[in-house]
C-alpha cells in the first residue's frame, strides 16, 4: 500500500548533493520527514558492506533490516549510529510530544532524563 509516505522507489542520482524534496516528494512535516533505513543508508553515500563494517554486522543482516518492518531499538540504533546519526524515539500526543527516555541513555546521558513532571500526570 502506498500512501505516499513511502519512498522506497526513489532513484538517487548523486547522494553528495541529495534532493530531499525530491525524495519525500515535498511532504515535510513539523514533525520531520518520514523515509526508508535504504534512503537514508543511500543518501549517506553509504553501501550495504560500508555500513554492516561500521555498525559490526553484515551485509546480509542490513539488507533484512532494510526490508524489515519491525525493528529492535538497539538494532536500529546500531544501524543509525554507523551513519553518524542518534535516535530518538517520540511518542506523541494531540497536546504533547515526549521523547522517550530508554535505559542506556540514563546509563550514557543522565543529564538528559528529564525525571520531572512534563506534562499531565507524567
Amino acid at each position: 500500500m502506498n500512501n505516499g509516505d513511502d519512498v522506497s522507489d526513489v532513484e538517487l542520482e548523486d547522494p553528495a548533493r541529495f534532493d530531499w524534496s525530491k525524495a519525500t516528494r515535498g511532504q515535510h512535516a513539523a514533525r520531520g520527514v518520514r523515509v526508508t533505513l535504504k534512503l537514508l543508508r543511500e543518501a549517506y553515500g553509504k553501501t550495504q558492506v560500508e555500513l554492516a563494517r561500521a555498525a559490526g554486522m553484515n551485509q546480509r543482516d542490513i539488507s533484512k533490516l532494510e526490508r524489515r518492518g519491525d525493528h529492535l531499538v538497539s538494532i536500529l540504533r546500531a544501524y543509525i549510529q554507523a551513519l553518524g546519526g542518534e535516535v530518538e524515539i517520540v511518542a506523541t500526543f494531540s497536546d504533547h510530544r515526549f521523547i522517550l527516555a530508554m535505559p542506556d541513555d540514563e546509563a550514557t546521558h543522565p543529564e538528559s532524563v528529564d525525571r520531572g513532571h512534563a506534562g499531565p500526570h507524567v
